[in-house]
C-alpha cells in the first residue's frame, strides 16, 4: 500500500480541480455558442408565429432597456457577495433554460399566445445575462490559473464559434421542420 504525503494530496487535488474547471469553461463556451446560434432565429421564430413588428423589435429593445435600469444595482449587489461562481453558473443556466422554454411553448399553449409568452420570458431572461456579463472576468480569473488563461479562453472562443455555427445550421433545419408542423 502506498501512502501519499499531504503535499502530494493537495497538489493532486488542485490539479483535479484545475482540470475540472477547464472542462467546465469549455462546456460553458459550447453552451453559449449553441444559445447564440439559436438566438439568431428567435426573431424569425416570432415572425413565423405571426408576431407584429413591434414584438420582434422588443427582442432588441427589452435587453437594452432592462440592462440600463438594472446593471448598476445588480453590480452593487454582486459586489457584496463572497463567491461569484454560483451566481455566474445559475445565471448561465437561466439563460440557456429560457431558450428551451421558448422553443417548447408552441407545444403547450395556443399559437395565438406564444409570441406574448416569448416576450414575457425574454423580458425575465434579460436579467441573467446582466449577472453573467458582470461576473465573467472575475469568475474566469478565479477558476483558471493565469498561465493557462489565454490558451483556455482561445479554445473556449473557438469552440463557441463552432458550436454557434452548428446550432445555426441545425436551427435553420429545425425551423423548416417546425414550419411544416404548423
Amino acid at each position: 500500500m502506498k501512502f501519499f504525503s499531504k503535499k502530494q494530496i493537495i497538489r493532486t487535488s488542485k490539479e483535479t480541480q484545475a482540470r475540472q474547471n477547464q472542462n467546465s469553461v469549455i462546456i460553458d463556451g459550447i453552451g453559449v455558442g449553441i444559445v447564440a446560434g439559436i438566438m439568431t432565429f428567435l426573431a424569425v421564430f416570432l415572425a413565423r408565429l405571426g408576431a407584429s413588428p413591434v414584438f420582434v423589435s422588443l427582442l432588441t429593445s427589452i435587453p437594452a432597456f432592462i440592462g440600463l435600469l438594472l446593471v448598476v444595482p445588480i453590480g452593487s449587489y454582486l459586489e457584496q457577495q463572497q463567491d461569484l461562481v454560483p451566481w455566474y453558473s445559475r445565471a448561465r443556466i437561466g439563460v440557456q433554460a429560457s431558450f428551451v422554454l421558448m422553443g417548447i411553448l408552441p407545444f403547450f399553449i395556443p399559437l395565438t399566445h406564444v409570441a406574448i409568452a416569448i416576450i414575457i420570458i425574454w423580458t425575465i431572461a434579460t436579467i441573467p445575462p446582466i449577472i453573467v456579463n458582470i461576473t465573467f472576468t472575475t469568475v474566469m480569473s478565479t477558476v483558471i490559473e493565469s498561465q493557462y488563461r489565454q490558451q483556455l479562453m482561445s479554445w473556449r472562443w473557438s469552440l463557441l464559434g463552432v458550436a454557434s455555427a452548428l446550432a445555426v445550421a441545425n436551427a435553420e433545419q429545425g425551423s423548416y421542420a417546425y414550419r411544416v408542423c404548423l
